[in-house]
């Protein structure tokens, strides 16, 4: 099981960190890594797409956290983003609204107040990578309709890649 991410247009990241002093990039190591949009790879493209930008781009010498979303991995790596924290005023999180969330909590409880902003779209549950990593089988509705054990799957359209 993994919460499937799509690549945010980075069009929309853009106008969120074009005025930073500077940004770090924090990827993840479990389901953004599955979906393609958050894993080593995609933070170091990201880092130059930021760089081509002219923005002042950090990341951390293993630049994934090994899922995000776990605060216990969050607090691990913390003393990471305390030793960049004055050279940045942004953090710019490859992984799933839940990471977000996550990362935001341990922001707070360490009074460091940095602008969190994510760099993906959640879109439902899925059986990455077992299966093909584009097949979403729960929107996380809280409603369930998959009776019968009729489950389908539904095909995401990913986001044609730029040069």
């Amino acid at each position: 099981m993994s919460i499937i991410t799509t690549k945010k247009d980075f069009k929309k990241i853009l106008p969120h960190i074009k005025n930073s002093k500077g940004v770090l990039i924090i990827g993840c190591e479990g389901c953004a890594k599955d979906s393609h949009t958050g894993g080593p790879d995609e933070v170091l493209e990201m880092k130059k797409r930021l760089e081509e930008e002219h923005i002042p781009v950090f990341i951390l010498d293993d630049p994934c956290f090994y899922y995000t979303c776990w605060e216990k991995t969050v607090e691990e790596r913390f003393i990471e983003i305390i030793a960049v924290s004055e050279e940045i005023d942004t953090i710019l999180l490859l992984a799933c609204g839940t990471a977000v969330s996550c990362l935001n909590v341990v922001l707070d409880r360490h009074g460091l107040e940095l602008k969190l902003v994510p760099g993906t779209d959640t879109l439902g549950i899925g059986h990455v990578p077992i299966c093909d990593p584009e097949e979403v089988t729960c929107w996380s509705c809280g409603v369930c309709v998959l009776v019968d054990n009729k489950c389908k799957f539904w095909k995401i359209k990913r986001k044609e890649k730029k040069n």
